[in-house]
């Protein structure tokens, strides 16, 4: 079962960092404006036209899917500590209890509004200062109906870390 889990991560990892690529080159070398020529999937069929994008709007889209990349991360991180750890919330190893706890606020945030999320802290035990050192931290005790700044948890590349963290820690765990 955990290296269901562990697999999760990874391909929630991959997308990420395609993501990123993909982001850069909006921002930077313009590439994304020339679309597939022709485009057919199960009976339908697009041309050029229909792919299209101008440069605003592939680096509004591009950035879009560095967000969602963020937004899945968040979930199968969460994900993951919950169907490989027992009673994570309860755990006598503080660091596990602070991964679940971080993981549970990320993805609350971004599952009740996605492309707008918002720290959603109705549980009295995730308003805390949690912190796997190196890796992540979050102050929650004041966050609850803010809009997320990636400044609260030190952005998409310190979840890129956090994911390799739980993954690393699951692989702990079915050794």
């Amino acid at each position: 079962m955990h290296n269901r889990y562990i697999h999760m991560l990874t391909i929630a990892e991959l997308q990420f960092k395609l993501a990123l690529q993909v982001s850069a080159s909006a921002h930077s070398e313009h590439c994304l404006q020339q679309p597939l020529v022709v485009f057919s999937f199960g009976g339908y069929h697009i041309e050029r036209d229909d792919l299209s994008l101008t440069e605003d709007e592939s680096q509004i889209a591009a950035s879009a899917l560095e967000h969602c990349a963020t937004h899945l991360m968040a979930v199968v991180i969460d994900t993951a500590l919950e169907h490989t750890i027992p009673n994570r919330f309860e755990s006598l190893d503080m660091p596990i209890v602070h991964a679940s706890r971080i993981a549970r606020l990320l993805r609350n945030a971004f599952a009740h509004n996605p492309l707008l999320p918002v720290w959603h802290i109705t549980n009295e035990n995730h308003r805390g200062q949690f912190e796997i050192p190196g890796v992540i931290s979050i102050d929650a005790r004041h966050l609850h109906g803010l809009e997320v700044d990636w400044r609260h948890y030190g952005g998409p590349l310190a979840l890129l870390k956090f994911l390799a963290y739980t993954r690393s820690r699951i692989r702990d765990l079915s050794a």
